[in-house]
């Protein structure tokens, strides 16, 4: 596939399966598309281009049929645009943002459909697969450090920031309230772990960061 390539590919490269066959995407700098099965030969031929291709990023959409499978991207203004497999187009606005957004397309709650999150500068802002906001959160300061997705044994997923300027590590539940035992001393991105049950105590979290001075910080949370 290397060879047929038109510009180089610099984005993630995608995997998923349908029925049975497998499908793998990748996208050039051009925006051009490239659908092909393992062996990199093409699985779906297509001549259309991904017009909008903000930081090099995108999402696939998984449905039952390949038909209703969709590409998503963003420009950078905040609208999402969706690219189906079989040549569709549309496209969604969520507002002006005063920068370029951090976009990222997860199911936060495990109902079964993805959410949009968008980090612009000081906001944070999670909406449903309707576009409703399901919930958005300000900080003092700039986020400069992408978001981190940390996946509980509940499914659901809570997003981690990191507020470097004022020194705070948070962690926000499905709702958007701060998840028990945040915020946290910290300014560099942070694990969360699981930890294990013993007889002296009930299972909880372990969370580890860096702090100022070139410290390490382990929590313990319950």
């Amino acid at each position: 596939c290397s060879s047929d390539l038109k510009s180089p590919v610099r984005s993630r490269i995608e995997h998923f399966s349908i029925k049975g066959k497998d499908y793998i995407v990748l996208i050039d700098e051009e925006g051009n598309v490239y659908i092909v099965n393992r062996k990199g030969e093409i699985r779906i031929k297509t001549d259309e281009r991904v017009k909008y291709f903000s930081n090099h990023t995108f999402y696939i959409d998984k449905e039952k049929e390949i038909s209703e499978t969709s590409i998503l991207t963003t420009d950078t203004l905040g609208r999402v645009y969706r690219l189906y497999f079989n040549g569709a187009r549309d496209s969604a606005f969520f507002g002006n943002f005063s920068s370029i957004p951090y976009f990222a397309y997860r199911d936060i709650d495990n109902d079964g459909a993805d959410d949009y999150v968008f980090l612009d500068n000081n906001e944070l802002l999670v909406y449903n697969r309707d576009q409703s906001l399901k919930y958005s959160s300000v900080f003092e300061r700039n986020i400069v450090h992408e978001p981190l997705f940390f996946r509980f044994p509940d499914k659901k997923i809570r997003i981690g920031v990191v507020s470097a300027e004022t020194n705070e590590l948070l962690l926000f539940d499905t709702d958007g309230s701060l998840y028990r035992g945040f915020p946290q001393y910290g300014n560099t991105l942070f694990s969360v772990g699981q930890r294990l049950r013993s007889q002296d105590s009930d299972k909880g979290y372990i969370v580890a960061a860096g702090a100022p001075g070139n410290y390490v910080y382990i929590y313990n949370i319950k």
